[in-house]
């Protein structure tokens, strides 16, 4: 853990290794200032937290918490942190008491099922959403986001599986900042194929 204050400027990165995951707290505050700026009275020449810390660990992963986004002119919080998600599923496959042996447990499985999803809106309870006014302060209820058909069904099927006790989990990832983003598809085909086995869809219903 360390302060936003003791990364400084320089022109040498302090390390450039791929497997760094920065984590930024309340990042609607300190995280931004890509640009130089000039000081009019003194000529000096600035830049914000955000290029500070991305000189410092280039290739670095960066994920942002906040309840608090805002979308300003000079301050944005999706432009630094990324408007895009990937989609992990978990799994717990419960196994049956009565064959359990010493060696016998839980099987669980984590992985990503689909990757680059674009997310449309944050709402709250109230179905608001929270970038409206960033001076009102609402707490983020439910992730809108759009993905083919195909896709959406695999995710229906996933939710149904309470036998297997599934957790979707969405993790926000940097692909909006790129110039090309990618497009949403299946991160692994294994979870996908899990889940198709185990589930049929009929006429819009899910059996198990």
């Amino acid at each position: 853990f360390t302060t936003m204050q003791k990364f400084e400027e320089g022109e040498d990165a302090l390390n450039l290794r791929r497997n760094i995951v920065v984590m930024a707290d309340e990042a609607h505050r300190s995280q931004y200032g890509f640009e130089e700026k000039v000081n009019a009275k003194t000529g000096k020449i600035t830049i914000g937290n955000a290029r500070r810390v991305r000189n410092a660990l280039p290739n670095a992963t960066y994920i942002g918490f906040t309840g608090t986004p805002i979308e300003l002119e000079d301050r944005n919080t999706l432009e630094v942190f990324g408007n895009y998600i990937d989609i992990y599923l978990k799994a717990v496959n419960k196994i049956d008491e009565d064959n359990m042996t010493s060696d016998t447990k839980d099987k669980i499985m984590v992985g990503k099922l689909l990757q680059n999803v674009k997310v449309l809106d944050v709402v709250d309870a109230n179905g608001d959403s929270v970038f409206e006014d960033p001076e009102n302060v609402k707490t983020p209820s439910q992730v809108i986001f759009a993905v083919p058909e195909e896709y959406h069904i695999l995710l229906r099927k996933a939710m149904y599986l309470r036998t297997y006790e599934v957790t979707l989990i969405p993790v926000p990832t940097a692909e909006s900042t790129k110039e090309n983003p990618g497009e949403v598809s299946i991160a692994n085909e294994s979870l996908k194929d899990f889940i198709n086995k185990v589930t049929v869809w009929t006429d819009d219903t899910v059996t198990q």
